[in-house]
């Protein structure tokens, strides 16, 4: 591929002096390494905006979680944590759709709940 020359020459310029042994990789090699192995998942994000800039979406979803726990404890009973993430991943999924969040409850609520494609 047409980066494989620019790649090359990085290589050399990253590459830690001393003897050669199995060292810790720095941040510029595992970037290199992640570029030479996986070319056309890099082209996709460049290519297609739509493809988002990291994989943190499901940290992101998983986060709320995280912060009720961290203001009011943990959930009373197993019941009551699976209830949140069920309306939780409902209200992501709806956002995530191009939905209003509040309107999505409204509707469910009043017995017309959307369901994704």
């Amino acid at each position: 591929m047409a980066h494989d020359h620019c790649l090359s020459r990085y290589w050399g310029l990253n590459r830690l002096p001393g003897p050669r042994r199995r060292s810790p990789r720095t941040f510029a090699q595992n970037l290199l390494r992640r570029l030479e192995t996986r070319p056309d998942e890099i082209v996709a994000f460049f290519s297609d905006l739509r493809v988002p800039f990291d994989n943190n979406a499901a940290e992101r979803a998983l986060r709320m979680i995280k912060v009720k726990q961290k203001i009011s404890g943990t959930f009373r009973t197993e019941e009551g944590g699976m209830q949140f993430a069920i309306l939780r991943s409902y209200i992501v999924t709806a956002v995530q759709q191009g939905l209003r969040p509040l309107a999505v409850l409204r509707n469910a609520l009043a017995g017309k709940a959307w369901m994704p494609e």
